[in-house]
């Protein structure tokens, strides 16, 4: 699991809000914003991971 310490996220959303222009929406203000991206990177990890695995399980079983 991916872990920030707090000063850390601070600094990074004030980064991204000054430097790269991210804005907060009507729902969400900037910490949820670099939250949802942090959170899809960690999915799409996930998925890379998993899709690996999957292929190696499969290479091993068409082996035998």
């Amino acid at each position: 699991m991916f872990r920030m310490d707090t000063t850390t996220l601070l600094s990074l959303c004030n980064d991204l809000e000054i430097q790269y222009w991210l804005k907060p929406t009507r729902s969400m203000n900037i910490i949820h914003n670099v939250y949802t991206i942090i959170l899809g990177c960690q999915i799409d990890k996930f998925r890379k991971d998993f899709n690996i695995q999957v292929k190696l399980l499969v290479d091993a079983l068409n082996k035998s």
